[in-house]
């Protein structure tokens, strides 16, 4: 990845990093998402079952637009009991154990999540 970093294109790095992430944490669903103007969250990278998800929606609509919107990390132990809101694509998916840390960049103040899930 560090070879990514320095010379490659953003998205593969990005995908790349998914990779990496889901596989570190031991999770068959990871993506890093970015925030628009309009709250919703657009998936750049993506890594797990299919279909690839390609936005989620902002605040208390999905539990990484909860994070990106709160900044807070939102975990989730049961999917299908999960309040204020059901993780439908987690459950859909069959993936029990959720979570999304989010994240700002120091020169900008978008915020993005890092999904994560888990059949577990």
């Amino acid at each position: 990845m560090s070879q990514l970093a320095v010379g490659g294109d953003l998205d593969e790095l990005l995908a790349a990093a998914a990779g990496a992430a889901a596989a570190l944490m031991g999770v068959q669903c990871s993506s890093i998402a970015q925030m628009s103007d309009d709250g919703e969250l657009a998936v750049l990278a993506y890594r797990g079952p299919e279909p690839s998800p390609t936005t989620f929606a902002p605040g208390r609509g999905s539990q990484p637009g909860y994070a990106a919107a709160s900044g807070a990390v939102i975990v989730c132990a049961d999917a299908g009991s999960m309040t204020p809101w059901t993780p439908r694509r987690a459950v859909a998916r069959a993936l029990r154990c959720c979570w999304s840390i989010s994240t700002t960049s120091r020169s900008s103040t978008t915020a993005s999540a890092m999904p994560a899930a888990t059949t577990r």
